[in-house]
């Protein structure tokens, strides 16, 4: 396996669960991948004290809310081909079947808070993921961004994320198996992600950096229409708690 193919893996655990997260690879004719995420950032959003108050959940939407994050669910992605196969081809089959899986997470919240109580919780999504967070189609839609900013914003958005995979390869423990005739080799990726919420460790300083410099070439990219409908995606201003722990890279 590539190291390249392990950064991405990296890179997904450390932005889909605050604290350790943990997934496992295993290799040999037709690979599979498992992980264990808390769940998309909407779910990890929602676990917040901060945005419960401010979205006036109940407590028996809370008791829900509790039953469906509490117990992170396994994701298994399915993949074919060696170390031979087409890196980028593997990369977007797996983020595919990730984001089909979180996705029905996602459904789960719509039934258990009000339509605006959820359309809420996206703008403090937007919010919270920042300006980056237009490379996503969905989002440049409902801004109003057009195709072409949108382009430049996911390259831009690309260069962190690189930055960031190096990062977060800092503070990755691995364990790695293999079978007696080598045919199979399994990797146990551990990350503790704490340290990118904590504002004094080098990690995050060096994260912090990289992403107020990206969000501010990212905003350079918009005209004024699309500033206007990228504030607009956003609702109200909200200011997260700085005690709630929480990793906005």
């Amino acid at each position: 396996m590539r190291i390249g193919q392990v950064a991405a893996l990296a890179a997904a655990l450390g932005a889909a669960a605050p604290g350790w997260a943990q997934g496992a690879i295993s290799f040999g004719g037709g690979q599979a991948i498992n992980l264990r995420l808390g769940g998309s950032s909407l779910m990890t959003l929602v676990r917040r004290p901060d945005v419960q108050r401010h979205l006036e959940v109940s407590m028996n939407q809370r008791a829900k809310l509790d039953e469906t994050t509490a117990k992170p669910q396994a994701i298994r992605v399915s993949v074919q081909g060696g170390d031979g196969a087409d890196q980028a081809d593997m990369q977007r089959k797996i983020e595919d079947q990730i984001k089909a899986q979180l996705g029905d997470r996602d459904a789960k919240l719509k039934e258990v808070l009000r339509p605006e109580q959820y359309q809420r919780l996206v703008q403090l999504d937007r919010q919270w993921r920042g300006p980056l967070s237009l490379a996503d189609a969905d989002v440049a839609k409902a801004a109003g961004v057009g195709a072409e900013a949108r382009s430049r914003i996911a390259a831009i958005a690309g260069e962190y994320e690189r930055e960031k995979q190096s990062v977060m390869m800092e503070l990755a423990q691995k364990q790695e198996d293999a079978s007696p005739d080598g045919s199979k080799r399994s990797v146990m990726i551990k990350m503790d992600t704490k340290q990118l919420e904590n504002p004094l460790s080098p990690q995050y300083q060096k994260l912090d950096k990289a992403k107020r410099a990206a969000e501010a070439r990212a905003l350079a990219c918009l005209t004024a229409e699309e500033k206007t409908g990228w504030e607009a995606a956003q609702g109200a201003p909200f200011t997260f708690r700085k005690d709630v722990p929480g990793m906005r890279f």
